[in-house]
Order: C-alpha cells, then structure tokens, then sequence
C-alpha cells in the first residue's frame, strides 16, 4: 500500500499548476488508480445588450439616537417616585383594578389626604 503524499507535497503540486480559468474545475491526481478524465466546468458566454449602469452610491447610514419626545399628557409635569414593598404595589394594582382607576390616580389622592392633613391645600392631583 503507497503512503498518501503530505499536505505541504499536494499544496505544491496545485501551486505549481497553470490555472488560467478559475471556474475550471480540475481532479487532483491520484497516485493509486488511473486518472479518470474529470468535466470541465466553464461559464456560459454572456450577452451584454448595453452598458451596466453604475452602482447607486447611498449615504451612510445615521446611528443617532432620536431626540425623546414627551408625551403631551405630561407637559408641565413632574415625576414624584418612590420605592416601596411589592405587597404595597400588590395592594395599590388591586385597589385601582377594582375602583376602575389608575394607580397614578390613587397616588394622587393620597397626597391629597398627606396635604389635608399637614394643613396644605390638596392639589387634586388625579
């Protein structure tokens, strides 16, 4: 049985060969059997009917993050936030669910009630 030639011996012999056509399709030589006469594969002639136009050139694209548009609802408003346990929101999702409002709406309320309370004037805030 002959020894199978190395890598490095077949990268030489391809190199060596004069490939003029690169969609010529060749067979490696094969030292143990006859070699089979491979098909050769060439593209089919293309008929230009007129000059290819250039190609488009289009503008780089622009990655800029958009400028953040407030919601018209909270203009002239200010955020009042605050961490509390999930039982409390639990409780204040619940409530709002039942009473058909929002949790925003209860919030207002109850510092409504905070500012009776301290002797301020509720802002009614809902």
């Amino acid at each position: 049985m002959a020894k199978a030639p190395s890598l490095a011996a077949r990268l030489a012999a391809v190199a060596a060969q004069p490939n003029t056509n690169p969609y010529q399709m060749t067979a490696p030589a094969n030292q143990d059997s006859q070699q089979v006469a491979e098909p050769q594969f060439a593209p089919a002639p293309v008929a230009m009917a007129e000059p290819m136009a250039p190609a488009p050139v289009f503008a780089a694209p622009n990655f800029a993050m958009p400028a953040p548009q407030k919601a018209k609802a909270r203009d002239g408003r200010v955020m009042v936030a605050g961490y509390f346990s999930p039982e409390l929101s639990r409780s204040l999702r619940i409530l709002a669910a039942e009473r058909d409002v929002t949790v925003q709406h209860l919030v207002g309320e109850g510092l409504d009630f905070v500012l009776r309370h301290y002797g301020k004037h509720p802002m009614g805030e809902r």
